[in-house]
């Protein structure tokens, strides 16, 4: 991997970042897992009530659950956000 002069300083480097592990009791491991299930079962974005419906219980209920995991809120955002953006497209675009 080659480093950008001047964004080096800003990221810890690769070595380090690979050094560390999640355990399978970790709250990110599992707030990674149950991120993973909402996006395999919200993975296509439907234009039914239903499906923003079930999508808003399954977020409300991992805030909930992954409240103390401060990635937990950036994740959801940044994938409901996504999904709203492909709902808006023509299907011709998906």
């Amino acid at each position: 991997m080659t480093r950008t002069p001047g964004r080096a300083a800003a990221y810890p480097s690769v070595d380090r970042m690979a050094s560390k592990h999640f355990t399978a009791q970790s709250p990110e491991y599992e707030m990674m897992r149950d991120f993973w299930k909402i996006m395999q079962d919200f993975e296509e974005p439907e234009d039914t009530e239903a499906y923003w419906a079930d999508l808003c219980e399954a977020v409300c209920a991992f805030i909930d659950k992954h409240d103390g995991v401060p990635l937990a809120n950036y994740l959801l955002k940044a994938f409901v956000t996504c999904q709203e953006d492909r709902a808006k497209r023509p299907a011709a675009q998906g």
